[in-house]
């Protein structure tokens, strides 16, 4: 939650920057194109930016879209054991703790409990004015910083300890209570990739390379299909604008048949690829080990193990990359 402004920053600068290197190949303005082929990046290069920025998007929205979802509750909880804190500092100044009973201190007692209703008198909803929340939740922070200056306060770890715990979930609050649904749709806008449609038709092929190359890029690109999936959310916006809800269904179908095509074109080489694996596994005389007979001797046994190393770890490496 502290970095969120960051993360969005780092998407901005990526979706700005693939947006800028997608569409530059497909102008048709000559000094534009001029420009491109002076310092051309690679396809493959590109491909495996816009899939780290696709996995980047994918996980930042499963982090904020439970933590929005659940923000009251997380709120409320936070708020209970910041309340909780200050009572058992109430206690334990009120000298009736079991542990301690000398360290009686009726003003730091009162203070501590006044904080305490302070906190639990904290309302938050969805009509709340936040601002104000805010302002009430800083106010709890800063006096129980200032406490901690207090000579019978700052001798004692353990109380410094608890009033740090209180005011680290009282930030916490303030974090939780700022989270809303907006962020998703912030992530939503600038992960927008419709424009790209016609552009990535070219850098099917690099898919295919990735594929080959690693088998975990298949998260990377089911990723960048869910980033792809925008592509239906641009026109059937405008149509709702419209408001011409005859039309919806069949834009829908349309593009949803043109995403299912690409995306079947792309994933079709899995296949090729593993049975391509398969094939090489079969020409590897180390798959086809020969027989050993009932009887054999230790050192025929040793051969039979330490022969083809070679055969065996190439067998190896084809079996983990399926």
């Amino acid at each position: 939650m502290t970095r969120t402004s960051a993360l969005l920053s780092c998407l901005r600068q990526a979706n700005t920057t693939i947006r800028w290197l997608l569409l530059q190949s497909t102008t048709s303005d000559a000094a534009l194109q001029a420009v491109f082929r002076s310092a051309p990046v690679p396809k493959e290069r590109l491909l495996q930016v816009l899939v780290d920025t696709a996995l980047l998007e994918e996980k930042l929205r499963g982090v904020m879209g439970p933590l929005v979802a659940r923000r009251a509750a997380a709120w409320a909880d936070l708020q209970k054991a910041a309340a909780e804190r200050m009572g058992d500092l109430a206690t334990y100044f009120s000298g009736q703790h079991a542990l301690q009973r000398n360290v009686r201190n009726e003003d730091l007692e009162g203070w501590f409990r006044d904080k305490q209703e302070r906190i639990e008198q904290l309302v938050f909803g969805d009509h709340e004015d936040l601002l104000a929340l805010g302002r009430k939740i800083g106010s709890i922070a800063r006096a129980l910083q200032q406490v901690e200056e207090f000579h019978e306060v700052a001798r004692q770890p353990h109380i410094l300890h608890f009033i740090g715990e209180a005011r680290g979930l009282l930030q916490r609050m303030v974090r939780t209570m700022n989270l809303n649904g907006g962020t998703l749709e912030t992530v939503a806008t600038v992960a927008d990739l419709s424009y790209a449609w016609k552009a990535l038709a070219a850098y099917q092929q690099s898919m295919h390379g990735l594929l080959a190359q690693s088998p975990d890029s298949v998260k990377g690109l089911r990723a960048l299909f869910l980033k792809l999936a925008s592509i239906l959310e641009s026109p059937l916006r405008r149509i709702r604008q419209a408001g011409n809800p005859a039309q919806y269904e069949l834009v829908s179908g349309y593009y949803s048949a043109r995403l299912v095509q690409f995306m079947r074109s792309t994933l079709q080489e899995i296949p090729r690829l593993l049975f391509g694996l398969l094939g090489q596994i079969s020409e590897q005389t180390a798959a086809r080990p020969d027989g050993l007979g009932s009887r054999i001797s230790l050192q025929d046994f040793h051969a039979y193990t330490s022969g083809s190393h070679e055969a065996r770890h190439t067998v190896g490496l084809l079996t983990n990359r399926i």
